[in-house]
């Protein structure tokens, strides 16, 4: 049972999903007011796997946003929980990755914008461009994570691939191919003499997309610096209160725990090229095939093994505060200290409260 929002109620039953209205709208920020329904399926298969869930809620939406050819978003990321003895269902969100996004802000907010802004206005136009790029892909992936995880991971890791592309230097070398042994093996089977090996090794080495996989490799391995392994990450649980009603009343949410970023992020630099490569290739896997090789048991099970695992692409957390540790690297690398325009804006109580100061 998910949430589904759409331009108008949908209502059906006699199918094999089941769409109930509720009668309710639902808005966000920049849309017009949606129709809310309730989603239905059948699955024997599901056995408490969220994560599947999950799965076929996301699928079923792009189905229904496909038959229609409207836009119909279905809550896939949220469950629903009641209390014995009510028919009230309550829809709370269940994702659990990078929960410190949705956190209480730094007390130093105020101060960590105006610093921010004035690095950004501190750049020449080419590092404001490839800068300007990669925060707004940062937010891009900010904005989604909650709601399609791969496409938020896709964002991010594009996010490093423009600075990569800009502030990276990579010589290639045959040794950093994934197929090099194999192929070394394949020469030496057919007996092609080593100026003829190398002559194709030369070749094989010149293709772009190799040269750009290994140059975001390389330019993360070798930019990110130490200190960014001092990170601690800060996570956050939901707290309810089920009313008698059985309507559960959100009351904010609780630190946690905090885990150091080396549960995420290898500290070892070998392994953490693996692991990024893996991620370059579950982004181009989605981009070009739709395959979805990011989820967010990879990050539950870092949490409970405290300790990041040994293959496969890194989880969405770690690659947003690479992205974000790396975009900051390159502002205090590049940046001419800039100033902020003389410009103060004030509430309108402190406004009246200057005006009168003055006045005296």
């Amino acid at each position: 049972m998910h949430r589904i929002s759409a331009p108008s109620p949908l209502d059906f039953d006699d199918s094999v999903v089941r769409l109930v209205a509720t009668g309710d709208n639902v808005a966000m920020f920049g849309q017009y007011p949606q129709a809310q329904s309730v989603l239905l399926w059948p699955d024997s298969r599901l056995n408490g796997d969220s994560g599947r869930e999950r799965s076929v809620a996301t699928q079923l939406g792009a189905i229904i946003t496909m038959a229609l050819g409207r836009r119909c978003q279905v809550g896939s990321n949220e469950i629903a929980i009641s209390v014995d003895g009510s028919t009230m269902k309550n829809f709370i969100p269940a994702q659990v990755n990078d929960r410190e996004l949705v956190g209480p802000v730094p007390a130093d907010s105020q101060a960590l914008l105006e610093r921010t802004l004035a690095k950004i206005l501190g750049l020449d136009s080419g590092d404001r461009a490839t800068l300007g790029a990669a925060i707004e892909l940062h937010y891009a992936s900010v904005i989604l994570y909650d709601s399609d995880l791969s496409a938020a991971y896709a964002l991010a890791v594009a996010g490093l691939e423009t600075l990569s592309r800009r502030y990276g230097g990579y010589v290639p070398s045959w040794a950093d191919w994934d197929e090099s042994k194999a192929l070394d093996e394949l020469f030496a089977e057919i007996g092609l003499t080593g100026e003829d090996s190398d002559r194709i090794r030369q070749k094989l080495l010149s293709g772009r997309h190799l040269k750009l996989r290994q140059t975001f490799a390389s330019y993360i391995v070798d930019r990110l610096p130490e200190k960014f392994w001092e990170i601690e990450l800060q996570d956050y649980l939901p707290t309810y209160e089920m009313s008698a009603q059985g309507e559960a009343v959100f009351g904010g949410l609780e630190a946690s725990t905090r885990s150091p970023i080396s549960t995420f992020v290898p500290r070892d630099r070998a392994l953490l090229r693996r692991r990024v490569l893996a991620s370059y290739d579950a982004r181009s896997a989605f981009v070009h095939a739709g395959t979805r090789d990011v989820s967010e048991i990879s990050t539950l099970y870092s949490l409970a093994a405290a300790q990041p695992e040994s293959t496969g692409p890194l989880e969405f957390l770690a690659v947003r505060r690479i992205l974000r540790a790396l975009i900051e690297v390159e502002l205090d690398a590049r940046s001419h200290a800039g100033e902020l325009p003389p410009i103060k804006l004030f509430h309108d109580e402190r406004r009246a409260a200057r005006a009168a100061a003055r006045d005296k």
